[in-house]
């Protein structure tokens, strides 16, 4: 987080990264957790919604991070 004049303004890539973790700790709830009227198609739909979400999650937050701009070379 940063402090502008303008307020507080915080990087969405880190938030974008906190999302994708936890997506993917949502993923790994059906496996340690056995809940009652889940059958395995809808467990194997629920683990690839949230793995598909979680990396698109992370690739937004990679492609939101700040640019450090080139340096020249002498």
């Amino acid at each position: 987080m940063e402090l502008d004049n303008q307020g507080i303004k915080m990087r969405l890539d880190y938030t974008m990264y906190i999302l994708a973790i936890l997506l993917l700790a949502i993923t790994f709830l059906p496996f340690i957790v056995q809940i009652q009227g889940v059958d395995d198609n809808t467990r194997t739909l629920w683990v690839a919604i949230s793995v598909v979400l979680a990396g698109l999650s992370f690739g937004l937050g990679y492609s939101q991070r700040p640019k450090t701009k080139a340096q020249a070379c002498q």
